[in-house]
């Protein structure tokens, strides 16, 4: 005999054995009957106590069972799996990132965050700037380029404080001591930050040869593997596919929804007015009467319609920046031979700068003219001030520019959306710079450049990449016309960024519907395991 037999085998026998004693009898006097209520509860009471301990073991033992069964039944927790998926996702990603061709070293390798930290913003603080430089330090040394101060002549406030800073990196105040420098030198070189960041930009530029042969061997390496450029981004669509799939229909993460609350399981129930809601809200008219949609007919096209309106949230994210990049290609004819001029025009005015360092340290050699000429040399290091700011505006004219020359030189007529967002990607200073416009942190900046790229590279684009930079259509408008030759009801109105989110759920609703119709866990199931998870945690 079972356990659970035997369990409910001896309740039933306690019962009996406790109905052999009524609490009351019928016949004798009021005294019999009194005496008689007495002994009854004395009996039954020494019969429960004797039982109480036993059946608390009992009770016990069927919470573990019901525990067990519930343990033997739940959806399998595939998380570690998950995240197996997600380091080969992230491998891939880096591939993509790295192998683009339009994608400059400083990106590549990991310096343009650094030198969009020191730009000298509100938000940036010294400890800041000053981690951002260990860092970047660090990062030259990673590829066995190692700075000193000397390598800082970009200017001589410049030198001044970097000479500084390798003399204290190691002492327990650094920052401290960072401080009463940078105080020190702050008014004669206001715009410090400035020059510490282009002095590594061109220390960049200075190691350039050996950089590229870094970025070379690194490519190398991502290709050992049988990877190719040709076919990394087929095979990262496939697994990307997969990944997100698994996520979507995943028991284990869904069947945690509904035990914290965040799904009701009324709602899915088959008689549910929600239920009902949802799939009616889909139907034509025409259609309505019969209020049925096959799921073998119409899975497929519910799980196209989940991805457009992912790919719609995307798009309706970066669409200011979408617009600016229509306008730019719009305006490409003007932008010949821009970018070329302006690398002129850097390498002229770099010329003067280095000219201004020389007189002011020919001055600065001589004791005598030193004494002499402390008007002149004030008035230099303003010069050389005024002169690094400016070098600093052109250089970022030339991020604007690189982005205009991708657009004059890589873009036609036939171009979608998706290549023009790509092309934005290659250049992610440009995207820096773009995003700095809404107030976002440099942390915020970067993370939503990260979820850029990975919206360039989703594997599911059903629209941009099939509208090309001269159409002027209404996406909405085409996406309610596309569902509809297929009996989905849309109207443009649910497709506006601000109703995206609520058509987004009904469709998932429908989907994991349909999931657990084909699962080996039925809603019914669901309701059971949580009442008997519950159960045992009441107890």
């Amino acid at each position: 005999m079972k356990t659970v037999d035997i369990l409910r085998d001896k309740i039933v026998q306690g019962k009996k054995k406790i109905d052999e004693y009524p609490l009351t009898m019928d016949k004798g006097t009021t005294k019999v009957r009194d005496e008689y209520h007495r002994s009854a509860i004395v009996y039954r009471n020494k019969f429960v106590k004797a039982e109480k301990k036993e059946m608390e073991i009992k009770r016990k033992n069927v919470q573990n069972l019901i525990s067990e069964k519930v343990k033997e039944l739940l959806p399998i927790d595939i998380s570690e799996e998950i995240k197996e998926q997600e380091e080969e996702l992230k491998y891939l990603e880096k591939i993509i990132f790295y192998c683009n061709e339009n994608r400059n070293i400083a990106e590549k390798l990991g310096f343009s965050p650094y030198f969009m930290c020191l730009f000298d913003k509100e938000e940036l603080d010294l400890e800041t700037a000053n981690k951002c430089i260990l860092d970047l330090l660090n990062l030259f040394q990673q590829y066995s380029i190692f700075l000193t101060y000397k390598d800082f002549s970009y200017s001589l406030s410049c030198q001044l404080y970097m000479k500084s800073f390798f003399e204290n990196m190691e002492s327990d105040d650094f920052f401290i001591k960072m401080k009463s420098i940078y105080e020190e030198i702050y008014w004669d070189c206001p715009n410090l930050l400035t020059h510490i960041r282009l002095s590594f930009y061109n220390t960049l530029l200075l190691y350039r040869k050996q950089l590229e042969i870094v970025c070379l061997e690194k490519e190398k390496s991502f290709f050992d593997s049988g990877l190719s450029n040709e076919n990394i981004k087929n095979v990262y669509y496939q697994k990307k596919s997969q990944y997100l799939e698994k996520m979507r229909t995943n028991l284990h993460f869904n069947f945690q929804k509904f035990l914290n609350g965040e799904f009701k399981i009324s709602d899915y129930l088959e008689d549910s007015a929600i239920r009902k809601e949802y799939f009616f809200s889909f139907l034509l008219d025409e259609d309505k009467e019969k209020f049925s949609f096959n799921k073998e007919h119409f899975e497929d096209i519910f799980l196209s319609l989940y991805w457009t309106i992912e790919e719609l949230e995307g798009y309706y994210q970066f669409l200011p920046l979408l617009n600016e990049l229509l306008k730019l290609y719009k305006e490409r004819s003007s932008f010949k031979g821009q970018l070329s001029s302006k690398l002129k025009e850097i390498e002229k005015e770099e010329k003067v700068r280095k000219k201004l360092i020389a007189e002011y340290k020919n001055i600065q050699k001589s004791v005598f003219l030193r004494n002499r000429k402390k008007d002149k040399l004030r008035l230099l290091q303003q010069n050389i001030n005024q002169q690094i700011e400016k070098l600093s505006s052109l250089y970022q004219q030339c991020i604007i520019l690189r982005m205009q020359d991708f657009i004059l030189n890589k873009l036609n007529d036939g171009s979608t959306y998706l290549d023009l967002f790509r092309i934005a990607d290659s250049n992610q200073d440009y995207l820096r710079f773009f995003f700095s416009k809404q107030n976002l942190s440099s942390n915020e900046i970067e993370n939503m450049i990260h979820k850029f790229f990975l919206f360039c590279y989703a594997p599911h684009h059903s629209f941009l990449n099939k509208i090309t930079v001269i159409s002027d259509y209404s996406i909405a408008s085409m996406i309610c016309e596309k569902y509809r030759i297929f009996h989905i009801a849309l109207h443009e109105n649910e497709l506006l960024a601000e109703n995206l989110l609520n058509l987004k759920e009904k469709v998932l609703f429908i989907l994991r519907v349909w999931d657990l119709s084909s699962s080996n866990i039925s809603i019914e199931d669901i309701q059971l395991l949580i009442e008997a998870i519950n159960l045992c945690q009441a107890n």
